[in-house]
Parts: structure tokens; sequence; C-alpha cells
């Protein structure tokens, strides 16, 4: 069952999703990127499949066309260098995992649960 619980960054949402102590992934992505693009089923399909009372998973576009001067703040603050970098929030806004390249449906899942 894949629900909206994967979608595109942006503030407001992850504010929103701050505010109700919800679990945070982030998966900054680039639109040239190989990596990025083999990712993207996986991604939509684990990701959005989560209990959005629980989770909320956003992709944050870096490095490329679509990128924005908030989204290119936001990997500044957080120190994301590249793209294909998962970022996972524990519900207080805690970071508790983060990884740079590809992560099967099974890791993704493993960590959002790690993350409680």
């Amino acid at each position: 069952v894949v629900n909206n619980n994967y979608g595109v960054w942006n503030k407001e949402a992850f504010e929103k999703a701050k505010a109700e102590k919800k679990i945070i992934v982030l998966y900054f992505y680039a639109n040239w990127c190989p990596t990025c693009r083999e990712q993207e089923p996986v991604n939509r399909e684990v990701l959005g499949s989560l209990d959005p009372t629980r989770v909320v998973a956003l992709r944050v576009s870096i490095l490329d066309s679509e990128t924005t001067k908030e989204g290119e703040a936001l990997a500044r603050e957080l120190g994301v260098r590249y793209q294909h970098t998962y970022i996972f929030f524990d519900n207080n806004g805690g970071e508790v995992y983060r990884y740079t390249g590809p992560l099967s449906a099974e890791q993704i899942r493993v960590q959002v649960e790690k993350a409680k």
C-alpha cells in the first residue's frame, strides 16, 4: 500500500513533522544522479508505505536544477555535501542515522524502526 508519505521537501512540511513529533527521513537527491534515480523506486515503495501518523519522508533536491534556496540552506545546516544521502531523525528531532549511498528496502525499514 503506497500512500502520500514520501514527498518533495518544503520547509513547512518539515517544520510540521517536527512539531508533530514524527520520525523524519530526508533523502537528498539530484535529478542528474544515476544512483538517485535508481533509488527512487525503492524510496517510493518503502517510504511511501510507512504509517503517516508516525513517519514523514521528504526528498530534498540539491546540486541540481530543482534546488531551492531553502533546500540548499538545509543541506548546509545539516552538513550534507553529496546527493543520495539519507538522514533519519527520531521523533524528538535528533539525528539517529546518516548514510550516503543506496539503501535496500530492508535497510530503510530497519533504520525507521530504530528511530522510534
